[in-house]
């Protein structure tokens, strides 16, 4: 217990700052249980934000009991209007946030009480500073948070570090996002900046609006950076009729 008390006490100074971002756009059922995955967390020292471009106040209402108890969120609603791409959302946690280690977490995704604590254990004993990205397994699960299976194009047993080049090599030749969704990911944020601001989505100065996490991960690999693929599921990435992956023009 009083190891416990010491560092909640000075987690602040023990453990690097991590930002959890929850870019919201309506769908309050799912955001709710987004903010709740990321308050379950164990690791000590986080701070989250959400960037609410919902349409309505619903996302607004259904998070303020848990605002009410966690003065410590910082919730912004933003206005959105119909249709507005997530980019903009995405961008304005990312320049709003204080972490070094960031964690895009889509409103209607969960993660998994261990992921941050796993995955700062890499970036906290990476001393040649190679690392840019530690992923793991994850999950798939239906609307209303049935597993529907593992998403595994993970083919190892255990945790194991990629090189730059080789990983980008392997996306583009199984014409598949091998790392994951944004959700699934930890990220050193100093790596994402472009010029002023920090940005996702940017492959070669060009900026894709469909792909988001695949350019980012390309980007990143590109620039020889590490990844670290953990070999336990932390994070479930949800599948349901309204999001954009379901949508023909987008997949197109």
């Amino acid at each position: 217990r009083a190891r416990r008390t010491f560092a909640a006490r000075y987690a602040d100074v023990l453990y690097p700052l991590v930002s959890i971002m929850i870019p919201a756009y309506n769908q309050p059922r799912f955001c709710r249980e987004a903010l709740e995955s990321a308050l379950a967390q164990d690791y000590p020292n986080i701070e989250i934000l959400i960037g609410d471009d919902s349409t309505d106040d619903r996302v607004k209402k259904a998070l303020a009991p848990i605002l009410e108890t966690h003065t410590d969120i910082r919730y912004q609603y933003r206005g959105g209007l119909p249709g507005e791409v997530t980019g903009a959302n995405v961008r304005y946690l990312l320049n709003a946030c204080r972490g070094d280690y960031v964690n895009l977490l889509f409103h209607d995704d969960l993660i998994y009480p261990t992921k941050i604590s796993r995955m700062m254990a890499y970036f906290v004993e990476d001393q040649e500073q190679e690392i840019a990205i530690v992923t793991s397994r994850r999950d798939s699960i239906d609307q209303e948070g049935r597993p529907l299976g593992e998403i595994n194009r993970y083919r190892w047993s255990g945790d194991r570090i990629f090189r730059g080049t080789a990983l980008g090599r392997e996306i583009l030749l199984q014409q598949a996002n091998v790392i994951g969704e944004m959700s699934t990911v930890l990220l050193k944020r100093s790596l994402l900046q472009q010029g002023e601001i920090y940005e996702t989505g940017i492959f070669c100065g060009y900026r894709e609006r469909s792909m988001g996490d695949t350019s980012t991960w390309l980007e990143l690999m590109r620039a020889g950076h590490a990844c670290v693929f953990l070999g336990e599921r932390l994070s479930a990435f949800r599948k349901h009729a309204e999001q954009n992956g379901q949508n023909s023009d987008t997949l197109l």
